[in-house]
């Protein structure tokens, strides 16, 4: 795909961009700097925010790595409160 410049100010917010423009699809890694490149989710494709300098070895390389959490189980016992929905 190659890098493309969108000149500042007259395409719209990155995140938004991304996705009208294609650049995310489904069952892709997407890395960009900003706050909300996990909301590429919703598109079944896993995204992650970086920094600048994790940027430019992601620009060289063409890779990153994803860090993954541990896992926790949350086990709910009793009547739920009637403010809360599932």
């Amino acid at each position: 795909m190659g890098l493309q410049w969108y000149e500042h100010g007259r395409h719209g917010i990155v995140h938004q961009l991304a996705v009208e423009k294609g650049f995310i699809r489904p069952g892709e890694l997407f890395a960009f700097q900003d706050s909300h490149t996990t909301g590429s989710g919703a598109l079944n494709c896993a995204g992650r925010g970086v920094g600048d300098s994790e940027m430019v070895y992601v620009l060289a390389k063409g890779e990153t790595w994803f860090p993954v959490g541990e896992c926790i189980k949350v086990d709910l016992r009793g009547n739920m409160s009637n403010f809360l929905q599932t």
